[in-house]
Formats: C-alpha cells, sequence, structure tokens
C-alpha cells in the first residue's frame, strides 16, 4: 500500500524500483503491482521462470495483467506465453462466473491478449465452464447481477460479447455456447467496434480508446 502510494510521486519512483531490485532474488512469485512498477525486473522473474501473480485465490488482476502484458508484448514478445500460461485457467474461471462483477473491469486485457497471444486467448476459451459461463455471460449481455459502477455493466456487456465473437467458430463446447448466445442475443451479443479495434499502437503499448 505504501509503495503504491509513494510510488505516484515521480521523485520517489527510482528509489522504489531500487527496492525492488535489491530484493528480486528473495521473491518468488512477483506481485502485479510490483511488475508494473519495475518492468526490467518482471521480465527478469518471468525469464526464470518464476510467476507473477496475475491471478490469485480465485481473482483475476485484470488491471494490472492489462498494463504488464502489454510491457510485455513492447520489450519482450518471447516471453508473453510463459507469463500467461500458468493462469489461462483462473482467467478462463473467472470469465466463467455467474456474476458479471469478476470480469466486468476484464475489456481492456481480453483486447490486448487477443491482439498479441491469439493462442492464449484460445486457451482460455478451452477452459470455460460452459454451464457457469451459460448464466454469467446471459447476466452480462442482459446487464444483470452486477455491481453499480459506472460502466461496469457496459464493459461486462462487451467481454461477453467479444467472448461470443472469438469462440463462435470453435467446435468445442465453448463454440457451441457461443453459437447459443448469437442465436439468444443476436445484437447484444455482437461485439461494438470499438471492442474490436486494435488497443496497442504502433509502439506496442496500450493507447487510450
Amino acid at each position: 500500500m505504501l509503495l503504491g502510494i509513494a510510488y505516484g510521486q515521480d521523485s520517489a519512483r527510482p528509489k522504489i524500483v531500487s527496492l525492488i531490485v535489491q530484493n528480486e532474488a528473495r521473491i518468488i512469485n512477483l506481485s502485479p503491482k510490483l511488475a508494473a512498477m519495475a518492468p526490467e525486473v518482471a521480465y527478469r522473474h518471468v525469464q526464470s521462470e518464476r510467476t507473477i501473480g496475475l491471478t490469485s485465490y480465485g481473482h483475476s488482476h485484470w488491471d494490472f495483467a492489462c498494463v504488464i502484458l502489454a510491457n510485455f508484448a513492447q520489450s519482450h514478445p518471447e516471453l508473453i506465453d510463459t507469463l500467461l500460461k500458468p493462469h489461462e485457467f483462473a482467467f478462463a474461471n473467472s470469465l466463467s462466473q455467474p456474476s458479471p462483477t469478476f470480469f466486468d473491469d476484464a475489456l481492456p486485457f481480453i483486447r490486448v491478449l487477443w491482439e498479441v497471444s491469439p493462442a492464449s486467448f484460445q486457451r482460455v476459451l478451452s477452459h470455460i465452464d460452459t454451464t457457469k459461463a451459460e448464466v454469467g455471460w446471459a447476466n452480462a449481455l442482459r446487464g444483470r447481477e452486477n455491481n453499480r459502477e459506472p460502466g461496469a455493466k457496459a464493459n461486462a456487456r462487451q467481454v461477453a460479447a467479444l467472448l461470443v465473437h472469438h469462440a463462435i467458430e470453435r467446435t468445442d463446447g465453448v463454440g457451441a455456447l457461443a453459437r447459443r448466445f448469437r442465436e439468444r442475443f443476436p445484437a447484444l451479443s455482437i461485439p461494438s467496434k470499438k471492442s474490436l479495434t486494435a488497443l496497442m499502437d504502433n509502439n506496442d503499448s496500450p493507447r487510450k480508446t
């Protein structure tokens, strides 16, 4: 908490990064906050086949995961699979939940993931629990069972629509689920043009849209 507050001050950032570097050899599972603060430490961490905590205790840290994935895409794309594979099942578990609160802030990450690693995206889809997702994606598309934060319902709806869009040609149960949703929700299950637009700029860093 204190590191995060201090990191907001430009003058403190080099000292914080230096502190993280001094302790990196002792860290097994690097927190996503520290990985975002010190990208070079994150790269070395994954190169040494240690994990970054993009997911924990049944939750996916979507915002940090998006920033970290974009950093890796820009500087070390060869490490993306190593970064993501330990978390693909947990990502899928979050995206399968009956309550859209588990994925209503996942939209930027989902967009970047499809852009920089379609193979990982498809592996995540392969782990979707179709029984739970049948409920959760419907709730998301209908704007139900979500919190009242501004934009939460719209974002969850776009996440579900993107999942349907990218799964619809699969030949497994997830593909069948996507086709059912396209039939049930012919308009709501189509993602917006904005959601289908590339989120990374020519320098492989997220741009604001």
